[in-house]
């Protein structure tokens, strides 16, 4: 055993901590062990500089992120580009070592994963197809439990200037306005910044919908979804305090992945 614990690199203490978190509840040591290591490797990933942006995202959902073993919706072709995906070592001019020209192939920017996933114009039109998608997903879902819902609403600001918001829900005196937003994960605190930043961009039309719709309140929500599939947990929490379905969040995780993979190689591919 201390052979193995040797090969292993688990250091002395390192072992009396596994001994001490294993007693509630208690499990085999060696499977303890095996929790310990994957806990470690996870940790090595998220500290490596690039390969490891974002990837404290994929914890927040376990029930989500298990794609990343199993291929359930997917193709072959699909689920190893998600992995490459997870991995950042996707065919983007800016990975480590694949020459000396970063630039974009059609733009000016860096390409990088991120680019390509959120900010390129050539993959504009799929982007705003992936984004529809998830805000259907959810109408629908709130139009399955009664609640008044509209899409695409449009609005006049006080600048005199038109905007719109994604969805507008109200039932039995509350009223919400829900915008969610697809993004590359990069940073753990990207809910929240997302959150708040929906909040000022609609807190101006707030008395436009009070107004025309006669409601007493509304409440800005946003929302982030990760672009390579992630689900947070400020997501999770929004889906348990309106009860919406679990199928629902997995089915807008498997769509914006497959989106994803579709951008990419519409990208690099020239399809």
């Amino acid at each position: 055993m201390e052979s193995c614990q040797k090969s292993l690199k688990i250091s002395d203490e390192e072992m009396k901590q596994i001994q001490e978190n294993n007693k509630k509840p208690k499990k085999k040591l060696t499977q303890a062990m095996r929790v310990h290591l994957r806990e470690r490797e996870y940790k090595n990933w998220c500290d490596l500089k690039s390969k490891g942006k974002g990837v404290e995202s994929f914890k927040d959902c376990k029930d989500v992120n298990k794609r990343i073993m199993e291929k359930r919706g997917l193709t072959n072709t699909e689920w190893i580009q998600i992995l490459k995906m997870n991995g950042q070592v996707a065919p983007v001019r800016a990975l480590h070592g694949r020459g000396q020209d970063n630039r974009c192939r059609h733009c000016d920017e860096i390409e990088t994963l991120g680019h390509v996933l959120g900010f390129c114009d050539r993959g504009y039109l799929l982007r705003n197809t992936r984004h529809n998608t998830v805000r259907t997903l959810i109408a629908d879902e709130f139009r399955r439990l009664k609640w008044n819902v509209y899409e695409e609403v449009h609005c006049i600001n006080p600048s005199r200037s038109t905007q719109r918001i994604d969805i507008l829900i109200y039932k039995n005196e509350k009223s919400y306005i829900l915008d969610p937003t697809i993004r590359f994960e990069t940073v753990g605190n990207q809910p929240e910044e997302v959150n708040l930043e929906k909040k000022a961009h609609y807190d101006s039309v707030i008395p436009y919908f009070k107004d025309k719709y006669k409601l007493a309140d509304i409440e800005v929500i946003g929302l982030f979804i990760g672009a390579r599939g992630t689900i947070s947990v400020d997501f999770e929490n929004f889906r348990t305090k309106f009860d919406l379905s679990k199928e629902m969040r997995n089915n807008i995780a498997l769509s914006v992945i497959k989106s994803s993979v579709q951008i990419l190689q519409h990208h690099t591919y020239n399809l």
